[in-house]
């Protein structure tokens, strides 16, 4: 059983830095809101490199991007607004965004999480978080999601 007191060290995780907040109508088309919303992220995600926190939803969803949902196949964005998903329109960012990361440090808890876990290990790029690209990742998971089928990587003997 591993102990409580273990911890990522500090200097994995990048500190989060809070930019200004602006307001952006949404009113219009789709199209329209990327180009207002990526105008005012270009900024961070021109320069590519860092890190990337991501969850992993039961269903194998991460950072807004659904299974099945069209947004999946949009490449000539960095943001677009998702179909309703658990009655909620949202906005993502895009696969193209989300490879210009360094490193995802992907964050899973959860039995629930214990079959896509083993799926997003495994590549399997038939659920949402499979298809996230990165020059590294790096999964930290609780027991209760680590618990899944069987992982990748080597096996002990019996």
């Amino acid at each position: 059983m591993g102990s409580p007191t273990n911890v990522l060290p500090a200097e994995v995780l990048t500190p989060y830095r809070p930019g200004p907040v602006r307001r952006i109508k949404s009113e219009g088309s789709s199209g329209a809101l990327s180009a207002q919303v990526s105008g005012v992220w270009c900024v961070e995600l021109q320069g590519g490199g860092g890190r990337r926190r991501e969850g992993l939803g039961p269903d194998g969803h991460t950072a807004s991007l659904v299974p099945r949902d069209p947004v999946l196949d949009v490449s000539d964005r960095l943001v677009a607004l998702t179909a309703p998903y658990m009655g909620h329109q949202r906005m993502t960012l895009t696969y193209p965004a989300l490879a210009r990361a360094q490193q995802v440090l992907w964050l899973i808890t959860g039995a629930d999480k214990r079959e896509p876990l083993s799926r997003l290990v495994a590549g399997d790029r038939s659920i949402p978080a499979g298809r996230v690209e990165a020059a590294a990742s790096l999964v930290l998971a609780d027991a209760a999601a680590g618990q899944g089928p069987a992982r990748a990587g080597p096996q002990s003997p019996a």
